[in-house]
Formats: C-alpha cells, structure tokens, sequence
C-alpha cells in the first residue's frame, strides 16, 4: 500500500489529469469519463456547449492513456531482479509490454506478490 501511495503521489505531481491517475492507481480500474447527454432538440448554446464538452472529453482520454502508458514504464523500472523475473516469466507478458497495459501490470504484480 506504501507504494501505491507514493505512486499516487507522483502521478499527481507529474502527470496531466491527476485525479484520475491517482483513483487508477487507488482501484487498479480504468477511470470511466462522465459523458454529457444531448437533450432532443437543443438550444444553440446547449449544442455548443455539449461540443465543448465533448472535446475536452477526448483530450483528457487521450492524456489518460498517455499517462497509462508511461505508467507502465515507471512500474516495471520500480520492481527488482526477482519481481521482473516473476512478471517476465508470465504468459501475458508480451501483451502487456506490448500495449503498455498498466492495469494488467499492476494486476499481475499483485497475483505475484500474494500468492
């Protein structure tokens, strides 16, 4: 739990979109987005302000899974000799390093560390 906190520490000192690297690295779950809904038949200012909304949506999806993936990076250098082995001997390994899957890395380092 010790280095989840400090994880959670940098990432919300150094990555864009904090809060949600920091509720990832909480609950080892993708942070879902809230999506805002488009009445029937809106005002000109409702649909401009759902477009708004709707871009920064992405960008800040983008910047999670950039964030994601450079997470992946700071995980695997935080782990020793014996821990890098365990992780590279399992069989999804590949992928994972592949797809740079944070969420299957931490996942895995937990299956590790309690069994």
């Amino acid at each position: 739990m010790k280095t989840i906190e400090r994880l959670g520490l940098y990432a919300s000192t150094q990555f864009k979109n904090r809060a949600d690297m920091k509720k990832f690295l909480k609950k080892v779950v993708m942070v879902k987005l809230a999506l805002l809904i488009l009445e029937d038949d809106p005002t000109p200012n409702q649909k401009k302000v759902w477009e708004y909304h709707m871009s920064e949506l992405l960008k800040m999806d983008c910047i999670l899974k950039s964030n994601l993936c450079n997470m992946f990076a700071i995980l695997i250098s935080l782990c020793d000799f014996d821990m890098k082995d365990h992780v590279e001997s399992c069989t999804a390994y590949t992928e994972m390093d592949d797809e740079l899957d944070s969420l299957k890395l931490l996942a895995t380092i937990k299956k590790i560390i309690y069994s």
